[in-house]
């Protein structure tokens, strides 16, 4: 039985441009990394693209890394200056030097899940969106540790803060061994509802 569910990836990331973060972008980084292996390429998806958008929207003003606790797997990313979404792709896909084959599993004390979720072979359609941070709270150091917080403090124009969200809508066939190799899981993931379309 075939089953359609979605895997978000999610990552946040200071940029100082939108360069490197169209969708095209965002699927030549993924399908690159997927040919290595012998993966079929991703498709752009507006549906998810939307989804992504709207996500960071109900969250933008935290500017916290925080998983949704939602039915989809995430990666979650943080960098600084001018780290693009497509930058932000290949950390992920670095981890593949940490990621065995063979045992289906990272080598010891290593990370290597964001990797894994990029070549998915069940992947079958990307949406990325990138809204801007308006907000970053200061913190200084005072004598006074009383003293309470400053209010948020608007961002010099020049140093904009951004969100990246990117979500695979997976189409989940068998449960299987390994990653690549033959079609991964049954069903859809917990809380995930049967009535979701990418």
């Amino acid at each position: 039985m075939k089953a359609l569910a979605c895997l978000l990836v999610l990552a946040f990331v200071i940029d100082l441009s939108h360069a490197q973060d169209s969708p095209k972008d965002y699927l030549s980084a993924h399908n690159a990394a997927r040919d290595a292996v012998g993966v079929v390429p991703m498709t752009w998806n507006s549906t998810v693209a939307t989804y992504a958008r709207d996500y960071l929207n109900q969250h933008i003003s935290d500017c916290e890394m925080v998983h949704s606790s939602g039915p989809y797997g995430e990666n979650l990313a943080w960098g600084s200056a001018d780290l693009s979404g497509t930058y932000a792709v290949k950390m992920w896909v670095d981890e593949k030097a940490d990621y065995d084959h063979d045992s289906n599993s990272c080598a010891p004390n290593a990370v290597c899940g964001h990797y894994t979720q990029v070549v998915w072979r069940n992947s079958v359609r990307l949406g990325c969106a990138k809204p801007r941070v308006s907000l970053l709270l200061l913190l200084p150091c005072t004598e006074q540790e009383l003293q309470p917080p400053p209010t948020p403090l608007p961002l010099e124009k020049s140093n904009p803060r951004s969100a990246l969200l990117c979500l695979h809508c997976l189409l989940l066939l068998f449960v299987g061994a390994k990653f690549f190799k033959i079609l991964i899981a049954v069903g859809l993931p917990p809380n995930c509802s049967s009535g979701f379309r990418c």
